[in-house]
């Protein structure tokens, strides 16, 4: 059975760690299990850029529980919007992402796909389940929802708030920023909290007087 991955939205500290976690599960469940991540998200679903995960990476995946960002990359596509889709040169002129999306699926063999992101993701995952359904494609898409703004009904508290001091901004986890308006450094003006786990520093920066 093949399982894919994708990641889409923007960056949080619980995307390398889902992925770690779903490779080590599903390794342990079964060593049948051939796994592969679509690049970029959506994106890498419509142009067919992915990549193998291989056995040195599931001997190896809960190294990625101490990392943040995501291994095989984000992007902001949207299944539904095709002027988009087409602009970026995603598909061509005259075609439908979801069907771009679902042919994917069926020419790479993938049984169920993983998609891991925030509301529009879920969203884009609800639309493409739902074209699957629709069009007697025999695959599995299953979202895990993912954000720090916890804005997806009904979960109660999705992976990526426990990350976040209270009253910091921490969307980005590859570094920092200073884009946001979560907190102040020095006085001098707004930043957004951004490092891997940024509860941690955002508490230690708070507590002297810095934040």
């Amino acid at each position: 059975m093949n399982v894919a991955f994708l990641t889409a939205g923007g960056i949080a500290p619980c995307l390398s760690s889902s992925i770690g976690r779903l490779i080590r599960n599903y390794s342990k469940q079964d060593t049948s299990f051939t796994m592969l991540g679509y690049l970029n998200g959506y994106k890498g679903l419509l142009t067919g850029e992915s990549l193998s995960i291989g056995e040195d990476v599931i001997k190896n995946a809960e190294i990625l529980y101490e990392y943040g960002g995501s291994p095989i990359g984000n992007s902001r596509v949207k299944l539904t919007n095709i002027d988009d889709c087409i602009k970026n040169g995603y598909i061509r002129k005259g075609e439908d992402p979801l069907k771009v999306a679902a042919d994917q699926l069926v020419g790479d063999n993938v049984s169920i796909l993983h998609t891991i992101g925030g509301d529009d993701t879920n969203i884009s995952a609800g639309d493409l389940i739902n074209y699957l359904k629709n069009n007697n494609y025999e695959l599995t898409v299953v979202g895990l929802p993912k954000t720090i703004d916890n804005d997806i009904f009904p979960i109660q508290q999705t992976p990526g708030v426990s990350g976040c001091h209270p009253g910091v901004g921490c969307e980005d986890s590859t570094g920092w920023g200073a884009t946001g308006v979560g907190g102040y450094w020095g006085g001098e003006g707004p930043v957004e909290l951004r490092p891997r786990n940024p509860g941690s520093p955002g508490e230690k920066l708070r507590t002297a007087g810095q934040l």
